[in-house]
């Protein structure tokens, strides 16, 4: 380790100067008769100290002298026994040694961050070299992974046994084995052990060398106190804290690292192995460049050190360039079957780089060569899975998570193979795999959506709304978690709601293509085939490599009758699925332009009786459309051909052959396919045509090996027939361009997704087709306030608008409001968000309620957190049938909210049902409601109290909203919050 590393107080941020401090406080020295380790003093009982390191550095001691060398310079001789070394089960290692003066003892971290990961220190001494003959300090800060995704990042996860369980970057080196990892605060949260590395073979000057190829290796401290019995130690002379240290933000973090970690370049003169160690370095802080430049000489020095190629691939694939590291991988292949020897992280890279150009079948084959040379190796196998099931090979999939399972329960495995159980219709083994996920990692935001989904399936609304908000909660910058409650917000709850959730996840992630995907899905369930072909065209624009996205954008250019540019688009979609090896999925592609060449060369579209109506998913309940066009009947033989489409939870479509009966029923069979994951059922419809104008029929959709629902699903319809539209341009553009809504939909959207001068674009369309159109009038409002130029005062025009068209539109005072304060009109602000809050401070329970639309019933449908009616053990769903004695029936809910408010500390008697039909009776005393959701206002309006200097009143607001917030359980706003308080006070 070159003499610039040895740390120094001097310039070191404050976190890295205190915890610098104590890491010399507590590590020791270990000098032993060839070569050196590290390790931390962590207990005393009279004279004696008891020193904690890793056991390989007093392997082979026995009956031999060490040193054991303390901060202030001693040496303290320890003869190596069964009385002065305590060897544990794992690569851990307690050394006593006696001496009257006083050392420092280290804090034990007994808590969550190697659950969470997040900045940690590695402190110790670095062995000396040949012909250098000194001993140096090393005191690196690197990023420890999150528990169980730190056996993923491992080059070589067999390598964690032996108790090893910590995985982070810091850079260390020979000597600093036994050494403490330490976080923020200074406390010890595991021992160093290793770094991922090839040993090399002498060389001339160096004698036995290593190559770093991954990153260091740790033993927690909870496994040590797990083991502490076996110490000699008892748990009272330990010093334990348990509370985890404050986080750390992402630049604070980085310039810690980078302040203690100056690289010192290899010279001229130096070997491929310094540089291949170096560029690791370098890859470890996220240099990429720099790394590739280290490995590239490494390379030039040594063109056959296949470790040299492997490492050049993995900084690729970490700059997404998996073209060219698949070249790297495979010469790192090439030179190590020259030397002789078989290197199973080559071909796991390899199929890495494989999937990510979407070649899956020759990535299998590259897994399947890597488990030959290493079948204990985990992460293999949950390639392998992902790969099989990306190929709708699904119960193949599940033996590959299996055998992952069987080496380590890792939650990567129990999801995918949850999601594959799913699509095999699978529902409860998909639950409890997820739910296992969840206990093995609390916060693991997929396992929370896709139980979501699972209650979504089930028609649970509320907790799937429950699973999704958890998950944002977790994870609040996650698109992906944003991405999957707009969905379901858009087609179940709050269409508005779902855009803006949808909108959100494209900020977090506007290069994620699938997102644009759905989008164009949406629009094209909805019928804005247009639409839809601007956001395919917009995920294929990110990625070209994707058959999906030319199927869909096949799908809707067919709608438009742009048949030219549907055949283009099939046929890309046939060439890409064919090389992925997605044969099945080739095929219904290949049908799709069979169907095309048939409709241009025997059908005049124009002339097609096209039928229209309502259809339910009777599997799921899900109510949607159904279009039935009538594309070929020969009268002769009564064969027909059909094309039927659903817009309901399947959003597919199909061209069925089938006979028509005397009795005027047509029996039909054929493939729907999904639209947005290009997953097809085998279907059975049954169609009755009654009269000239109108039918009815049921169908039938058969699970299989390669749908993606995974579950036969049964449905019904009934459909008129309609007048064919004229082919002009606005018919082309899917919808009648005319209407308002479309205009509208447009606007929300590309608002929502910060594209704000497209947004106003589409508001001044739909307001020129619609006059006193309120709600474009509103969105144009948010997106003049949001834009970059200066358009406040056009917002608060707009916003005017709105309260003149809906006078009682909270929203648009609220957010007038925020325009005005911006603007620095505190007084107008006030007004406004006073306007807000006024009907909102009211008497009652804290219930929220509605009427169920078919039974009539009143129906609790959120509670308010730690309300008078949550006390009262009132839950969402339950029923309410009487009210002070008051049966609920043939109510509007006008009337029972007004019974169930009341005076403050009066009482409300309820007789009600719970969700699994036992009933009971409940009296409640009624209190005074702030709704939580209304933090925000209040938070805003103390801000404009503050800003006119009204103390006093701001205080009150803050501390309101510091209240709701803490219902919220939102902890980050709450603190914020009580900041402002605090400033208030001074």
């Amino acid at each position: 380790m070159p003499a610039s590393n040895s740390p120094s107080n001097e310039g070191l941020p404050a976190i890295a100067n205190e915890v610098n401090s104590i890491a010399q406080e507590i590590t020791v020295l270990i000098k032993l008769p060839k070569g050196n380790g590290s390790g931390v003093i962590i207990a005393k009982k009279e004279n004696t100290y008891y020193v904690l390191t890793a056991e390989h550095v007093l392997r082979d001691q026995t009956n031999l002298e060490v040193k054991v060398v303390t901060p202030d310079g001693n040496s303290h001789i320890v003869k190596v026994s069964d009385n002065t070394v305590k060897k544990l089960s794992v690569d851990l290692a307690v050394l006593q040694f006696t001496s009257s003066e006083n050392y420092q003892v280290a804090t034990l971290a007994n808590h969550d961050l190697e659950k969470k990961g997040g900045l940690v220190f590695v402190s110790g001494w670095v062995g000396s070299k040949p012909n250098e003959g000194k001993i140096i300090p090393l005191f690196t800060a690197g990023t420890l992974f999150e528990k169980q995704w730190g056996i993923l990042q491992a080059k070589d996860p067999v390598r964690l046994t032996y108790g090893y369980g910590l995985v982070y970057t810091n850079v260390t080196e020979g000597g600093v084995s036994g050494g403490p990892i330490l976080d923020s605060r200074g406390d010890v949260i595991g021992i160093h052990g290793r770094a991922e590395a090839e040993v090399v073979v002498e060389q001339a000057g160096y004698g036995r060398r290593t190559m770093n190829l991954g990153y260091s290796l740790g033993i927690p401290i909870s496994t040590f106190l797990s083991l502490l019995t076996h110490t000699g130690i008892e748990s009272g002379q330990l010093k334990i804290y348990n509370k985890q240290p404050l986080p750390l933000t992402d630049k604070e973090q980085n310039s810690i690292v980078k302040a203690l970690l100056k690289l010192k370049q290899p010279t001229d003169n130096s070997d491929a192995v310094a540089w291949l160690n170096f560029g690791n370095q370098q890859w470890r802080l996220s240099n990429y460049e720099d790394a590739l430049a280290a490995f590239d000489q490494a390379i030039r020095i040594s063109p056959k050190l296949y470790e040299a190629w492997y490492a050049r691939g993995l900084s690729l694939l970490s700059q997404e360039k998996y073209s060219e590291a698949l070249d790297a991988f495979n010469k790192a292949i090439q030179a190590s079957q020259e030397s002789k020897k078989e290197f199973a992280p080559a071909w796991r890279g390899r199929g890495q780089a494989l999937i990510n150009l979407n070649r899956y079948k020759e990535a299998l084959e590259s897994f399947e060569k890597a488990i030959a040379l290493k079948p204990e190796d985990l992460l293999v196998y949950i390639w392998q899975g992902t790969v099989l099931q990306t190929l709708g090979r699904y119960e193949d999939a599940i033996i590959a998570y299996d055998k992952a399972i069987g080496i380590k329960p890792h939650p990567l495995a129990y999801y995918n193979r949850g999601l594959v159980y799913g699509y095999l219709g699978r529902r409860q083994q998909a639950i409890a795999d997820f739910k296992k996920v969840i206990e093995i990692s609390p916060d693991y935001a997929d396992a929370y959506i896709s139980l979501g989904h699972e209650e979504y399936t089930s028609g649970n609304k509320n907790a799937a709304l429950d699973y999704f908000n958890k998950a944002i909660q977790i994870a609040p910058y996650y698109a992906g978690g944003y991405f999957n409650r707009g969905i379901f917000r858009y087609y179940l709850e709050d269409k508005q709601q779902g855009i803006n959730d949808l909108g959100k996840a494209i900020q977090l992630d506007p290069k994620n293509p699938y997102f644009y995907f759905r989008w164009g899905g949406i629009y094209y369930n909805e019928g804005d085939y247009q639409e839809a072909i601007r956001y395919y065209d917009k995920a294929l624009k990110i990625n070209p490599l994707i058959g999906e996205f030319y199927y869909s954008r096949g799908l809707a250019n067919y709608k438009i009758e742009n048949p030219k540019a549907a055949l283009e688009n099939f046929q890309q979609a046939v060439r890409l699925f064919t090389e992925q090896g997605k044969d099945f999925f080739s095929k219904q592609a290949q049908a799709r332009i069979q169907e095309i060449q048939s409709f241009s060369s025997n059908v005049d579209l124009r002339n097609v009786a096209t039928y229209q109506g309502n259809a339910l998913n009777t599997t799921y309940k899900y109510p949607g459309h159904v279009t039935i066009k009538i594309a070929e009947i020969d009268f002769k033989s009564r064969k027909i051909k059909v094309q039927i489409e659903f817009t309901q939870g399947l959003n597919g479509e199909g061209l069925l052959e089938g006979v028509i009966n005397s009795n005027n029923v047509a029996d039909l069979s054929g493939i729907v396919g999904t639209l947005e994951t290009a997953g097809f059922f085998d279907t059975k419809v049954k169609i009755e045509f009654i009269g000239n104008d109108k039918l009815k029929g049921v169908y039938t959709l058969e699970a299989g090996a390669n749908n993606i629902a995974g579950r036969t699903q049964n449905g019904e319809f009934t459909a008129t027939k309609v007048k064919e539209v004229s082919q002009d341009n606005s018919s082309k553009e899917g919808l009648n361009t005319q209407d308002a809504e479309v205009y509208l939909k447009r606007a929300n959207a590309r608002r929502s997704q910060g594209d704000y001068d497209g947004a106003i674009t589409n508001y001044n369309e739909a307001i020129r087709l619609k006059a006193n159109y309120a709600e474009a009038y509103f969105g144009r409002a948010i997106a003049f306030a949001l834009a970059q130029k200066d358009e406040k005062q056009k917002a608060i025009e707009d916003f005017n608008t709105v309260l003149r068209l809906q006078p009682n539109s909270l929203d648009a005072y609220y957010y007038r409001g925020l325009v005005r304060a911006d603007l620095k009109q505190y007084k107008e602000a006030i007004e406004d968000y006073t306007q807000v809050l006024r009907p909102q401070e009211f008497s009652g329970i804290g219930v929220k309620t509605e009427l169920n639309p078919q039974t009539k019933v009143l129906i609790v449908t959120e509670i308010i957190k730690n309300s008078p009616a949550q006390r009262g053990g009132l839950k969402p769903g339950d029923q309410i049938l009487a009210i002070d004695g008051k049966s609920t029936t043939g109510m509007n809910l006008e009337q029972a909210v007004q019974l169930i408010r009341g005076k403050v500390g009066t009482s409300v008697k309820l007789r009600a049902i719970h969700a699994d039909k036992s009933a009971f009776n409940v009296s409640i005393i009624r209190a005074q409601i702030f709704d939580s959701k209304f933090a925000e206002v209040y938070y805003n309006r103390g801000l404009a109290y503050a800003k006119q200097g009204d103390k006093q009143r701001a205080s009150e607001d803050f501390q309101k909203s510091a209240e709701l917030y803490q219902q919220q359980d939102n902890k980050e706003m709450y603190k914020i919050v009580m900041d402002k308080v605090r400033e208030l006070q001074k």
